[in-house]
């Protein structure tokens, strides 16, 4: 059995690496100017800095020349690419913006120079809200952008997602969405490729009061941006499951599950739960479906497998984790095949040695299945079998 586990994870090694997406990123825990701390000033430098208190960044929007500034990508986006990117968004009250309908902006992507797209600004309420917000391409949120279709409200966290293509000079914004199907605002422009560089925040003295900004993301598809902050858990999803055809002896699994096992002919599903962020850490793994009262562990890596090998002596089920690989603590599911699965190796899941912030993990349940209805190599005595595996990318 362990010498069959070895020789899997060694071959899943050499799989192709999964490449984190997140391309720039900023919680906003440090004290002080954000110049100070990655940031460059491109406007006003020196003139209402920005900081951050170690929880939020604020925008000043009184009277005077105000700093902007940029956050540079790791790399630059091409001029076909598009560009996601998150914040957690909050204008409190007692002191708040008082937008126009020109709706000012406050946050845009930008390349080396002073092209700048998906310029999302604060616009008056449209109704009996406290305030509207809009994306454009241009520098007038409420002339040519896309709004938001309800009003915001003071004291508020929104998690706010938008996105900038490039081929196609289109800019979406969405509010607390769940996927990209959800509700969305648009702005289209006719000025397509060019290569974004950098994430800027932009202080203007169209207002006053104040705007905080959080959680900052910015990433090459909208799963890597999504969970950036506001009330959306960061859990990530569902893969390489049995139902691909792909198990050895031709068998067929449910979707979000493994090979079927002797405990299930769906296969035994890997689900996850909580935040899987590193500085509020409350992600959690449990399996069910597994064989029943058998040990098992969880297979932690760093890449993407898919469909899964399906070669692997004693195994009836999908190695879907490679990249660098560790495994948990051995832990019995229960009679009907279930099992809430620990912190990994006794650590909270986001202080395993192989995840990093903006980094993917790819996680599988292994498990003892002697029983199986389809043991193809080696005999029932050490078959083993394996869940569906799921993938996160990990937030700061």
């Amino acid at each position: 059995m362990r010498a069959a586990i070895y020789s899997g994870l060694a071959l899943a090694s050499l799989g192709a690496m999964a490449n984190a997406q997140i391309i720039a990123s900023d919680d906003m825990s440090t004290v002080g100017a954000l110049t100070a701390n990655g940031w460059v000033a491109h406007s006003g430098a020196g003139n209402k800095v920005i900081n951050s208190d170690g929880n939020v960044a604020t925008l000043d929007f009184s009277s005077g020349s105000g700093e902007d500034i940029n956050l540079a990508f790791s790399a630059p986006q091409g001029a076909a690419d598009t560009t996601y990117f998150s914040f957690t968004l909050n204008v409190p009250s007692g002191n708040p913006v008082t937008p126009d309908g020109n709706g000012s902006y406050f946050m845009h992507l930008k390349d080396a120079g002073f092209f700048y797209h998906a310029r999302i600004g604060l616009l008056s309420p449209a109704a009996a809200g406290d305030f509207g917000i809009g994306i454009s391409n241009t520098s007038n949120i409420g002339g040519s952008g896309g709004v938001w279709g309800a009003d915001l409200s003071f004291d508020t966290n929104y998690n706010v997602v938008a996105s900038w293509d490039a081929a196609t000079d289109t800019a979406t914004l969405w509010i607390d969405p769940t996927g990209m199907g959800d509700t969305s605002a648009q702005s289209v422009g006719t000025f397509t490729g060019d290569s974004m560089e950098a994430i800027a925040l932009r202080q203007s003295n169209d207002h006053t009061g104040f705007i905080t900004i959080d959680n900052i993301v910015v990433g090459k598809t909208f799963g890597d941006v999504s969970g950036g902050g506001g009330p959306s858990d960061n859990t990530g999803a569902a893969g390489c499951d049995g139902s691909t055809g792909q198990c050895p002896c031709f068998a067929v699994g449910a979707t979000g599950a493994g090979c079927p096992n002797s405990g299930s002919a769906s296969g035994a599903a890997l689900v996850a739960a909580g935040n899987a962020a590193i500085s509020s850490d409350t992600f959690s793994l449990s399996v069910s479906g597994a064989a029943f009262s058998k040990p098992g562990l969880v297979l932690s890596g760093t890449a993407d497998l898919s469909p899964g090998l399906n070669n692997i002596a004693d195994s009836a089920g999908l190695l879907c984790v490679g990249g660098t690989t560790q495994r948990g603590a051995v832990v019995f599911t229960d009679a009907s095949g279930a099992a809430s699965l620990p912190d990994f190796q006794g650590s909270a899941y986001g202080m395993a040695a192989n995840v990093t912030s903006g980094g993917l993990s790819t996680y599988q349940y292994w498990f003892r299945d002697p029983n199986t209805a389809c043991a193809p190599n080696d005999g029932p005595a050490g078959d083993f079998n394996f869940s569906n595996m799921w993938a996160v990318t990990w937030m700061p």
